[in-house]
């Protein structure tokens, strides 16, 4: 009889937290000041019964207090074989909090199959109110069943900086026995533990979180937010069992996953071997069958029951010509160990946010694939879904980050390579004329090597001429100029470069006011960072990369023309970086050589002031004109 009033009791409190009144007059005034959207109320709870089987009930209401936070407005949630979602209720709430709609199962859409990108048996179940009427207010519960716990949801009440939040709680009940892993983040407050007949309860809430501005260069908001993270500590999927409380146990299940499935075809075993006859160096075997499998396979991502974890074996990959991230990196590991190379399969996090994956919380924080070929002088990696990337080279997707290498022995968690000022360059010469009206004829001559190639390159690799002509014709801070020629080479090598030509004409580039003509000699490459002082700064200063720019620009002037004032040179040296610039005139010739330096790295709040001076500088810098003056 104790049990059954727990569990009564419970169930209504669960019930009373959300039988609240939806008034906007309720919200508190200082959560709608730089709002888009209020979370009213949110319980999450998480039962784990056993390693295989889980339910979670999440129920939350938000008020829509604009068109800009629409997207949050609707349901999404996604399902397969291992993930079931067993229930869903929705309202909708007017501004005074009177109820105006109620989800019905059949307004609830199933979506899901094959896509634009891939094949998955992946769904995902959607719902939305379509209301325009703010402000609004919304409330979704939706139960669901895990089959099999691989992963847990985490904890985020504040779900954008633009979201107030009045209340926010999540419960998570484990069994007797059972240790659950978590890790607070920006949390402020510690977990409520209790005992729950014989297992464990756990609590975190928060209240009354007032919504924050973005502050440049910050960090992304998914890193300054409230977040709690939660981890098994067994795991099993699909009949595959493990652990998950070291790098090494964990990688030694994900090892059930990937091992054994790397057997080729004997005609691609013997084609392997033959394309690498003759050569002794080890880079250059890899750099071939590298270039083999980027030149016959290519990325579909599927996503099909236990494959979504599990890759395709590399003879079906050889036989089909495709796969996705786990199967091209297999297959490029079948290559490699049919000459006799060995590597490891290693499970990264991408993008952006995989800068942030946390080596010090033991979870599985991944989703994406590459290879890892130790050497003994070297390591290569290999992202195997590009078709354009040299051997050896990561790009901004993959690069310095934690990494899993996965073989028999277990798991490894290591960092991939960066890449420093010196490996990150732009380095620019522009030779112009000034015509008698003001006119500009320039040739710009470029080399980028490193991050500072990758999104150019992607656009080079990837659009049509007249899209990248497009591009170019809105790329520069220039008045009315026309791109008359646009050429590009690219070199491979484990640093790429790419070299660009572009000839253009700019209308009005100088001014002519009587006998002065005003000129700015930094023609193409100009800061657009303006940066104000913030006495309130809240967050740290990340600078995402170190970079190296350099230009030299020579400018032919109209003939009869001397200097009557010149700019100062600029020598400002900072722990962000430095700034140089230097002006010559001679021979109706202008001179400018700039070079600008970026160090990456999180810096406190504090520095926020000198920053901003360190770009202000630079922005004034970079549109400082010279007067020259036409002479008797």
């Amino acid at each position: 009889m104790r049990c059954l009033f727990i569990i009564i009791i419970s169930q209504l409190f669960t019930l009373l937290s959300f039988a609240q009144d939806y008034s906007i007059v309720k919200i508190p005034a200082e959560l709608l000041k730089d709002a888009n959207f209020i979370k009213r109320a949110e319980f999450l709870e998480i039962n784990i019964k056993d390693a295989s089987h889980v339910t979670i009930k999440h129920t939350y209401a938000l008020t829509i207090l604009n068109d800009k936070a629409d997207p949050y407005a609707e349901f999404t949630s996604y399902y397969d074989k291992f993930q079931s979602i067993d229930d869903i209720e929705g309202k909708l709430f007017d501004a005074s909090g009177k109820e105006l709609k109620h989800v019905k199962k059949k307004d609830i859409s199933d979506l899901g199959g094959e896509t634009g990108m891939g094949i998955s048996d992946n769904r995902t179940k959607n719902h939305s109110f379509y209301h325009k009427d703010y402000p609004y207010t919304i409330e979704y519960t939706s139960i669901e069943s895990l089959n099999g716990m691989f992963w847990l949801p985490g904890w985020v009440p504040q779900w954008s900086n633009a979201m107030g939040v009045q209340q926010s709680k999540i419960i998570v009940k484990t069994p007797a026995g059972y240790t659950l892993r978590y890790k607070e983040y920006n949390y402020g407050g510690k977990a409520i533990i209790t005992d729950n007949n014989g297992g464990k309860t756990y609590e975190w809430n928060a209240e009354n979180m007032k919504p924050h501005k973005l502050e440049p260069m910050m960090p992304h908001w998914s890193r300054v937010r409230a977040y709690v993270a939660l981890a098994p500590s067994q795991v099993e999927i699909a009949g595959f069992k493990g652990n998950m409380t070291t790098w090494k146990e964990f990688g030694t299940f994900l090892y059930q996953l990937t091992g054994n499935r790397d057997e080729l075809p004997p005609e691609i075993v013997l084609k392997a071997k033959q394309m690498v006859e003759g050569l002794s160096d080890p880079f250059k075997k890899i750099d071939t069958l590298y270039k083999f499998m980027q030149n016959n396979t290519r990325y579909i991502s599927i996503q099909l029951g236990i494959g979504g974890w599990q890759p395709i074996p590399a003879e079906k990959v050889a036989r089909n010509g495709y796969g996705d991230c786990k199967a091209l990196t297999n297959y490029m590991f079948a290559l490699l160990r049919a000459v006799g190379i060995g590597s490891k399969y290693a499970v990264i996090n991408s993008g952006d946010d995989g800068l942030y994956t946390d080596a010090s919380f033991v979870s599985n924080q991944f989703d994406h694939a590459i290879l890892c070929v130790p050497m003994a002088k070297d390591t290569i990696w290999l992202e195997c879904t590009s078709s354009i990337l040299p051997t050896g080279y990561l790009g901004d997707f993959t690069y310095n980050r934690p990494a899993l290498l996965i073989d028999e022995n277990g798991g490894t968690l290591v960092r991939t390579p960066t890449y420093r000022k010196n490996e990150n360059l732009q380095v620019r010469q522009v030779e112009a004329i000034v015509e008698d009206g003001g006119n500009l004829k320039a040739r710009s001559s470029t080399m980028y090597t490193g991050l500072q190639q990758d999104n150019l390159h992607g656009l080079l690799t990837t659009a049509s001429r007249e899209e990248i002509m497009k591009v170019m014709r809105g790329r520069f801070d220039l008045p009315t100029y026309d791109v008359v020629d646009y050429q590009y080479k690219v070199n491979g090598g484990r640093i790429p470069e790419l070299n660009e030509t572009i000839d253009l004409t700019v209308t009005g580039y100088a001014q002519v006011s009587g006998k002065r003509l005003f000129l700015m000699p930094n023609v193409l490459t100009r800061s657009g960072v303006k940066l104000v002082v913030d006495s309130t700064r809240r967050f740290d200063v990340e600078l995402d990369f170190d970079y190296v720019d350099t230009d030299t620009v020579t400018i032919r002037v109209p003939s009869g023309y001397e200097i009557e004032s010149m700019p100062k040179s600029v020598n400002l040296q900072t722990k962000f970086g430095g700034y140089i610039n230097e002006y010559a005139f001679d021979n109706n010739l202008v001179t400018y050589v700039r070079t600008v330096q970026q160090n990456h790295g999180r810096f406190p709040s504090s520095d926020y002031a000198e920053l901003a001076h360190f770009y202000q500088t630079i922005y004034k810098s970079d549109r400082v004109k010279m007067v020259l003056k036409k002479m008797e």
